[in-house]
């Protein structure tokens, strides 16, 4: 068997967070998140209920099939770009809050190749400024929602 080749997320140019259709890259997506990712964590589950009964021998467990997505993402805000303020609270001007049915439009490179995207809710973002530090730091919490239509927005490629 051959060696696997691991992912490594310094094989990935320009690690921004970006929005726009999957596919698109940060030159070229409607970009409303300005931040150079450093760390992420990237939360996937769906949820799992204890279904046993009386006289069963051994517990019995279900599960409901749903994806359930937060990311928190931290890094460093660019210079000259919006954070994402407005983006957090403004459903008329946000992609993310306001997306097309047909399209995803937050995409996250992990490594070549490897992309995540769906659509997003900004639930939470921090803005951490240190007077010594050499940059301004970013922390940002969002949760994965349906289309507008209802369906899974979530997509994982290759």
């Amino acid at each position: 068997m051959p060696t696997p080749i691991l992912m490594r997320p310094t094989s990935v140019t320009g690690l921004i967070l970006s929005s726009g259709a999957v596919g698109t890259d940060d030159a070229t997506g409607t970009q409303n998140f300005y931040i150079k990712v450093v760390t992420a964590e990237l939360d996937h589950r769906t949820k799992i209920a204890d279904v046993s009964g009386d006289g069963d021998a051994s517990p019995h467990s279900a599960i409901n099939y749903w994806g359930y997505v937060d990311w928190m993402i931290r890094g460093y805000g660019i210079a000259a770009q919006a954070i994402a303020y407005d983006s957090m609270i403004n459903p008329a001007t946000s992609p993310t809050t306001n997306p097309t049915a047909s399209g995803t439009n937050v995409v996250f490179n992990v490594s070549s190749g490897i992309s995540y995207a769906g659509r997003f809710f900004i639930s939470q973002f921090k803005v951490s400024f240190d007077r010594t530090s050499a940059y301004v730091g970013i922390t940002m919490l969002m949760r994965k929602t349906a289309l507008l239509n209802g369906t899974d927005s979530y997509v994982e490629t290759p």
